[in-house]
C-alpha cells in the first residue's frame, strides 16, 4: 500500500527526532531538516486551503436551510463522524455606555455628570457591577418601554446589530448520536435542526 504524503512526512519527522545540537552543523542534517520543516509548512497551508475550501461549499450549500434554524448536521454512521454548520451569535447588543449617552444627550446633560435626575433615571433601568460601571436591566427596560413608548427612539440609537456567525466542523459523533443511531431513533443522513 502506498504511503500519503502526511505519512512520508511523519517518517521523515520521526528520522529527525535523534538530531542533537552539533548535527544541525552538519550541512547534510541541516538541509534534511529544513527540506522536512519547508514540506510540513507548506503541506500545512495546502491543506488549510482545501480545508477553507470545503467548509466554504458547504456553508454556502447550507446557506438556505440555516435561515430560521441553528444548524444543519451531516452524519456518516459507518465512521461515526458528523459535519455540523451552525450559526452563533447575531442579534442586537445595547451596550449600558452607549445608552447613558443617549439619555445624556436627550436630557441635554454633560455625560460625565453622574448626578441628578439624568443619572438617577439611567441607574432606575441599570444594575451596579463591579468591573463595569453599570449593566442594563432589560426587565426594567422593557417594561418602562411599555409605559414610555417615546424613549424607544433613544434605546434604538443605541442599538448594534451583530451579524450571526456561521461554523463548520467535522467531530466524532457524540454517545447519545450513536446510541440513538442503534435504536433506529437517528438514521437520517441530513438533519436541521
Amino acid at each position: 500500500m502506498e504511503q500519503t504524503a502526511i505519512q512520508k512526512l511523519a517518517v521523515q519527522s520521526q528520522a529527525l527526532a535523534n538530531l542533537t545540537s552539533q548535527d544541525l552543523a552538519d550541512m547534510e542534517k541541516a538541509r534534511g531538516l529544513i527540506r522536512v520543516a519547508h514540506e510540513v509548512s507548506t503541506a500545512e497551508k495546502e491543506y488549510k486551503a482545501l480545508k477553507d475550501t470545503i467548509y466554504g461549499t458547504v456553508k454556502g450549500i447550507c446557506a438556505e436551510e440555516l435561515e430560521g434554524h441553528k444548524a444543519v448536521t451531516v452524519y456518516d454512521y459507518e465512521q461515526a463522524l458528523k459535519f455540523t454548520v451552525s450559526k452563533s451569535g447575531g442579534g442586537i447588543i445595547l451596550d449600558e455606555n452607549d445608552l447613558w449617552q443617549a439619555i445624556a444627550d436627550k436630557l441635554k446633560v454633560p455625560v460625565d455628570v453622574h448626578e441628578g435626575k439624568a443619572w438617577e433615571f439611567f441607574e432606575s433601568l441599570t444594575d451596579p457591577v463591579q468591573q463595569v460601571p453599570r449593566v442594563i436591566n432589560q426587565a426594567r427596560l422593557s417594561e418602562y418601554l411599555k409605559t414610555n413608548p417615546k424613549f424607544q427612539s433613544v434605546v434604538d440609537s443605541c442599538k448594534q446589530e451583530v451579524a450571526s456567525v456561521v461554523k463548520a466542523q467535522v467531530a466524532k459523533m457524540s454517545k447519545a448520536e450513536v446510541e440513538a443511531n442503534v435504536r433506529g431513533d437517528l438514521t437520517a443522513i441530513k438533519v436541521v435542526s
